[in-house]
């Protein structure tokens, strides 16, 4: 049926898919097309990874897949990401998107109660990406600060922010454990961002859910008369979609069409009311030519329905199509030259096994992958199929090789496809785009490969097993080596903390003597464990402290300068890879300036992060940086030693990832040991004579 609103224009209600679109619309030009997310198996287009941080979450929403009234509804758990595991899922995309620009979102749970986690992935992700890769947070809003709000500006991190509408409507829905409000909350955090970091806000989207659409027309006044919400973009509003096969709940045909009639002649009145705008456009965006989800296995959700633009990982490493969708589809059981069967499998459904048969695989099958990076070899992996109970079917990108010959030796050939001649080959034959290559079925078969007599091919085959076994052998006389460098480290700077690693010289001036020149005053006490002459003190007695400057809106005069970020500081090194620029007043600079044997410490990401400054040339640095600088004569590098062995033992800033940063109060009373000044020279070059042998040893491992 066609619908002509009061202004003249015409609309097309399509009843039997329950759309309306603009125009006059032929309903056959409608027809649905059914996706089941079984077919989902294509990685070459993926333009985002979701990032499932964490399942746990401050709010109670009534309508969240995690704990309102949903057919197989997930509940809050307890799972969280490590840095360990941002490692390996940066690895994963690695593999996937080579070379082409990344889009990373976090999500939750709530995101930010893992705000320490986020800092570290973003770190590592630009350690490994540079700026390749954009980053952004879907949040609730309620835990943003100034100090979270500063430093996601800085660090350039787009944040998506949930809110439901105006105070009302918001309130209903969006409430805490204890079933309270969190607009306040959030709107505050708005308010705060607007007025400091104004600069910031085209990276803060606002985006809704709406519950009940008859409530639209209410919030549109409203949000229109909020000067506040109407500074922010609102990126889109989320509706809890009728139009899934076991979905929320049944929608009367008629009724909704008047509400959408109603809906468009508001619009009509009020076109500047971007909230009608919004919810018209991404309602006609997702009744056309939009797949419905068979939800009978899956979470019914909201109208972001799942494509093959995107993957998400949750928080237990589980990968899926969708961060609203509950089913979870593996991917990767062929890598490194295994077939790897503790990665959950795809699982169909009978009828469509039937008509699959022929990719049934078998015992002896040879699987390869054909999809990977362009250009770097990183796919072609080949592995046997053991003898396995369950039925196995053949993914999308993974050829398999059946041999019929009795002559042939299944090992044998499993070696033979990883030969270099092989590889050199198959590569290249190599097709695809600028970051994804192909291996095509075809080259795979016009292989030309020697084959010896039976007799000789297991000959050959036990030869090389053995060979192989001790490669294993010296690989991991390797690792345990590696391992063994990296304790014996640990022990020297044990040793060197501890007075134990050089002598003492009754002749070298006793600490006390130091601390004296720092305050006259001094009392020399009981030294505890530590030898004689040296003393137990605090940081804060020995350095003058700084933090750098914060970047806002507040204060932009001065002159422009480089300075520095906790991206820029390594244990012991500097990344100059992006030097950012800001305004420094001239009262500024003693403050904020950076000098040749300046001490500097991260307050955040990996807290107590540290390098020493040896630069001919000043610099200045952000208010996440320590600079130490010492109050009388000291060998510094003892003191970066220092800091690096309480990070190794969990003295900084507590155990884990997670927790607060290194605040101003508690790095100055942060204990350590104060040598004689000669002891401590001595000291530093004891442990650069050591750690230069153990590093290359080190290096002769990694040739």
């Amino acid at each position: 049926m066609h619908i002509q609103t009061i202004r003249g224009n015409i609309y097309s209600y399509l009843r039997r898919t329950n759309e309306i679109v603009g125009g006059v619309a032929d309903e056959s030009d409608y027809t649905w097309r059914f996706n089941p997310l079984n077919q989902f198996n294509t990685m070459s287009e993926i333009e985002m990874f979701i990032i499932g941080i964490t399942e746990q979450c401050n709010l109670r929403c009534t309508y969240c897949c995690y704990s309102g009234d949903y057919v197989n509804n997930r509940i809050h758990g307890s799972h969280t990401l490590t840095g360990r595991d941002i490692d390996v899922i940066y690895d994963f995309i690695q593999q996937i998107a080579g070379n082409r620009r990344l889009r990373i979102a976090f999500y939750g749970g709530e995101p930010l109660l893992q705000y320490q986690l986020i800092q570290y992935a973003i770190i590592r992700g630009r350690e490994r990406w540079g700026n390749n890769v954009d980053f952004s947070i879907s949040t609730n809003g309620v835990l943003l600060n100034n100090e979270k709000i500063e430093w996601l500006s800085i660090n350039s991190v787009e944040l998506a922010i949930s809110i439901d509408g105006t105070k009302v409507f918001h309130n209903k829905h969006r409430v805490d454990i204890m079933g309270n409000g969190s607009y306040e909350r959030v709107y505050s955090a708005l308010s705060h961002i607007k007025e400091t970091y104004p600069e910031y806000i085209p990276c803060v989207l606002l985006q809704m859910t709406l519950v009940a659409f008859s409530d639209i027309i209410q919030i549109a006044r409203e949000w229109n008369s909020d000067g506040l919400l109407k500074s922010f973009v609102l990126s889109n509003i989320h509706g809890l979609s009728p139009n899934f096969i076991n979905g929320v709940k049944t929608v009367d045909y008629e009724e909704t069409k008047q509400l959408y009639l109603h809906i468009l002649d508001a619009y009509e009145k009020h076109q500047d009311w971007v909230v009608l705008k919004i919810f018209l456009d991404e309602c006609l965006a997702y009744w056309k030519d939009r797949p419905i989800i068979d939800a009978r296995q899956s979470v019914p959700m909201a109208t972001c329905m799942p494509i093959n633009s995107k993957i998400y990982i949750d928080s237990q490493m589980q990968i899926g199509i969708c961060e609203k969708v509950a089913d979870k589809y593996r991917i990767g059981n062929v890598k490194n030259d295994n077939l790897i069967l503790d990665i959950q499998p795809v699982f169909v459904e009978d009828v469509i096994g039937k008509t699959t048969e022929k990719y049934l695989l078998k015992k002896d099958d040879i699987l390869f992958t054909m999809t990977g990076t362009k250009g770097k070899r990183d796919y072609f992996y080949t592995a046997k199929v053991p003898s396995i109970k369950k039925n196995l079917l053949l993914n999308q990108r993974v050829g398999c090789l059946r041999c019929f010959s009795s002559e042939i030796n299944i090992d044998f050939l499993c070696l033979v496809l990883k030969g270099e001649y092989v590889l050199d080959a198959i590569f290249s034959t190599e097709t695809g785009n600028v970051s994804q290559g192909n291996i095509g079925s075809e080259s795979t078969l016009n292989l030309n490969i020697a084959i010896p007599p039976l007799t000789e091919q297991h000959r050959i085959v036990v030869e090389i097993e053995k060979w192989f076994a001790l490669i294993d052998q010296i690989e991991q006389g390797k690792s345990d080596l590696q391992s063994t460098i990296k304790q014996t480290k640990s022990k020297i700077l044990d040793l060197a903390i501890h007075g134990k690693l050089v002598s003492q010289d009754p002749n070298d001036e006793p600490a006390s003597e130091l601390l004296k020149r720092i305050n006259p005053n001094f009392t020399p006490c009981d030294n505890g464990h530590y030898p004689a002459g040296w003393q137990q003190t605090i940081l804060g007695e020995l350095f003058n402290h700084n933090t750098g400057k914060a970047l806002n809106s507040v204060n932009r005069d001065g002159v422009m300068k480089d300075y520095l970020t906790t991206s820029n500081v390594y244990w012991n090194k500097f990344d100059f890879t992006v030097i950012k620029q800001m305004s420094f007043k001239e009262s500024e600079l003693d403050k904020c300036t950076v000098t040749k044997g300046d001490l500097l410490v991260c307050e955040g990401g990996d807290i107590g992060r540290s390098a020493i400054w040896n630069y001919d040339y000043d610099i200045c640095i952000q208010n996440h940086i320590h600079r130490l600088r010492p109050k009388i004569d000291l060998c510094v590098p003892f003191y970066y030693y220092t800091l690096a062995y309480l990070k190794e033992n969990n003295l900084i800033g507590g155990k884990g990832i997670g927790l607060l940063g290194l605040s101003s109060n508690a790095l100055h009373k942060i204990e350590i040991p104060l040598p004689p000044l000669a002891e401590q020279q001595r000291i530093v070059q004891k442990i650069k004579k050591l750690f230069s042998v153990l590093d290359n040893i080190q290096k002769a491992l990694e040739v």
